[in-house]
C-alpha cells in the first residue's frame, strides 16, 4: 500500500470516527468554516489530490506558513451541518487522523 493509498483509507476511517462523534451534535451556533489541516511536507501535491478525491472529499493546498510551518491541506468533509455539527465533526476527525500518526490541526474560522 503507499502512502496515498493508506491516506485515502485514514481519511475515510477519521471521517467515519468524526461522523459517529457528531450524531447527535444540535445544529446550533454560528456557521463556521472548520475543517482538519494536514500538513504533508514533501508530498506530490497531485497524487495528495487524487487520494483525497478517493476519499470522497475536497482539498484545498495553501503554501502560506501557517503555525510556523510550511504549507497545508485543509480537508472539505460534510458533518450534516454548518455550526454546531460541523464545529465537532472537525475536531473529531482531526483527532482521529492525529491518532493515525498525521501532523495535523483543526483549522477554525467563523463566518
Amino acid at each position: 500500500m503507499t502512502k496515498y493509498e493508506k491516506l485515502t483509507a485514514d481519511l475515510m476511517a477519521a471521517y467515519n470516527t468524526a461522523v459517529a462523534a457528531c450524531k447527535d451534535t444540535d445544529e446550533g451556533g454560528t456557521m463556521n468554516f472548520d475543517a482538519p489541516g494536514l500538513w504533508l511536507p514533501r508530498w506530490n501535491t497531485r497524487q495528495t489530490e487524487v487520494a483525497v478525491k478517493a476519499a470522497g472529499f475536497g482539498a484545498v493546498k495553501w503554501d502560506e506558513r501557517y503555525l510556523g510551518k510550511p504549507g497545508f491541506y485543509l480537508i472539505a468533509a460534510n458533518f450534516g451541518g454548518v455550526g454546531n455539527r460541523n464545529s465537532k465533526g472537525a475536531e473529531a476527525m482531526t483527532a482521529a487522523l492525529a491518532a493515525l500518526g498525521y501532523d495535523v490541526f483543526c483549522y477554525q474560522e467563523t463566518d
